[in-house]
C-alpha cells in the first residue's frame, strides 16, 4: 500500500536497558492510526512521510481494530 492517509501518536517514553551494552536508553512509544480494512501483516516494514521527513518503522504487536480506525504499535527502525 502506498500514499495511503495515516497519523502517528508518540506516547510516553519508555527508558530500556539492553543486554549487549547494559546501557539505559529511552525509547518512544509511537502509534499508527490508520483505516481499518487494511491488513497489516506481521514484521511488516512501514515507512511513513509526515512533515517533510521519512521514517521507517517496524511493525509490532497485533492492531487493535476499532469501527472507525486501528492503532498500529511502531518501533523505529534505527538500522536506516
Amino acid at each position: 500500500v502506498e500514499h495511503e492517509p495515516c497519523r502517528l501518536s508518540y506516547a510516553e517514553y519508555v527508558p530500556k536497558v539492553t543486554e549487549v551494552s547494559g546501557i539505559p536508553s529511552i525509547e518512544q512509544l509511537t502509534t499508527m492510526h490508520i483505516r481499518p480494512d487494511l491488513v497489516i501483516k506481521d514484521g511488516s516494514k512501514i515507512v511513513v512521510t509526515q512533515h517533510g521527513r521519512t521514517n521507517t518503522y517496524i511493525r509490532s504487536g497485533e492492531p487493535s481494530v476499532y469501527t472507525n480506525h486501528q492503532e498500529v504499535l511502531l518501533t523505529l527502525d534505527k538500522d536506516v
